[in-house]
């Protein structure tokens, strides 16, 4: 599928950019003005001062107001990261009340990773330039992605990791598993493991290509000798990023997920994590509150990532999210109806893969919403899905480009770009501070 590679400096220019962008929003806002940002810095300054990670145990990493919670038996390796470079900079001078601007950089790095990484995968997906800029510009300036790489977050590294396993699924089918793309694949997975778990249904998608590809597409003999080797590679990569964690948490708290102890005085009754359990499966189960979690997952996954009061910005994130899921819809109906006869068992792995892991991504969610915690209205669970979900939105455009007049890429790309950058410039220098 591939035509002539991006030019290396655009690339160049497009992740500076994507870099001073990130920094100069997230200046505008000091420690304590973004919600449960707070509490996640508690980690990263717990091992920076004490040289060690925290555990259930250490109540300074618990949030003392409000949630009654901690984030030391999160399984976050960027909160790691970001201590070595709270430490380096200290060394060099940076005082302890602007660590957090340390800690923050860390996430914007991994935004110019990501973004990198979008060019390599856009480069394996489409053959016009256009279609590749579109692309990147939409996954990277998506609402909740600029909120994970710009703010203390988990999703950051977890997002990388997704973006390597999607890269080297592809590279993996090509290339029938090569050892480079072995690599690269438990490379992937081991950040999604120790990043953040609502990315695991892409460790699922990445272990469905991997066999399925074996199984279609390739025909030497001794096959299953190559996949069994090459697999267990993957699993020891991904194991030894992420696996200590888990054996950690087993050993602490005789629990793979690890366990909290919150003091019972720190948190009002209606808030305690049996409470929210109880209240979520009323919810979820109810006619009235699934049709609700639908709706305001959609609309703020689409966009609407902060609080918003304004009637017209509220009616506003509606319409995308109704162009949203129009081209979606548009895009499955190129890809199944119009493309899937000329499609590769190769392409066709990869297509449904893209698909499972969104599936997979939902179900999570509504897992999460229905067991743990109702929140309808606060799409960032879904986050792992956007590179799957952009890709079938880019087809949507092909979809209605070639259907109509309307060169909604070919001549309207930088149109799309200067929206999407608009979308989030007023959505986190406006409307958060509404």
């Amino acid at each position: 599928m591939n035509a002539k590679k991006i030019d290396k400096r655009i690339i160049a220019l497009a992740i500076i950019g994507y870099a001073v962008l990130l920094f100069l929003v997230q200046l505008q806002y000091p420690m304590g003005a973004i919600n449960e940002e707070p509490i996640r810095y508690k980690i990263p300054y717990f091992i920076f001062e004490n040289g060690r990670l925290p555990t259930a145990w250490d109540m300074s990493t618990y949030d003392h107001n409000i949630w009654a919670l901690t984030y030391a038996n999160s399984a976050d390796g960027s909160f790691i990261i970001e201590a070595i470079f709270m430490k380096i900079f200290s060394l060099m001078g940076v005082g302890n009340a602007h660590l957090f601007i340390v800690a923050r950089g860390v996430n914007i790095c991994f935004g110019c990773i990501f973004v990198y990484l979008m060019f390599k995968i856009a480069d394996e997906l489409f053959t016009s330039n256009k279609n590749k800029y579109v692309f990147v510009a939409i996954a990277s300036l998506w609402n909740w992605v600029a909120y994970s790489f710009q703010f203390i977050c988990f999703e950051g590294l977890m997002l990388v990791g997704v973006a390597l396993v999607i890269l080297f699924i592809l590279k993996g089918i090509n290339s029938k598993w090569d050892y480079k793309s072995c690599i690269g694949l438990g490379i992937g997975n081991g950040l999604i493991l120790i990043g953040y778990l609502d990315g695991v249904g892409f460790c699922i998608v990445s272990a469905i290509a991997f066999l399925s590809t074996y199984i279609v597409c390739i025909k030497e003999k001794g096959k299953y000798l190559d996949m069994i080797k090459k697999g267990f590679l993957i699993l020891i990569e991904a194991f030894i990023l992420s696996g200590w964690f888990y054996i950690r948490n087993i050993v602490l708290y005789g629990s793979v997920m690890g366990k909290q102890f919150p003091l019972k005085e720190w948190v009002r009754e209606e808030l305690t994590s049996e409470n929210r359990a109880i209240v979520a499966r009323e919810k979820m189960f109810q006619i009235k509150g699934f049709f609700l979690w639908v709706k305001g997952q959609i609309v703020s996954f689409c966009g609407k990532s902060v609080n918003v009061d304004n009637k017209l910005f509220s009616m506003f994130f509606v319409l995308l999210s109704i162009i949203v899921l129009t081209l979606l819809v548009l895009g499955i109906i190129k890809v199944f109806k119009n493309e899937w006869k000329e499609y590769t068992n190769g392409i066709k792995i990869f297509t449904i893969c893209m698909i499972v892991g969104m599936i997979f991504t939902v179900a999570l969610d509504w897992y999460y919403n229905a067991f743990v915690d109702y929140i309808p209205n606060f799409g960032r669970y879904l986050l792992p899905m956007t590179i799957s979900l952009v890709y079938f939105l880019i087809k949507g455009l092909d979809y209605i480009e070639e259907k109509s007049k309307i060169k909604v890429i070919t001549k309207g790309w930088p149109i799309i770009i200067v929206f999407m950058l608009s979308l989030y410039l007023t959505t986190y220098c406006y409307l958060i501070k509404q």
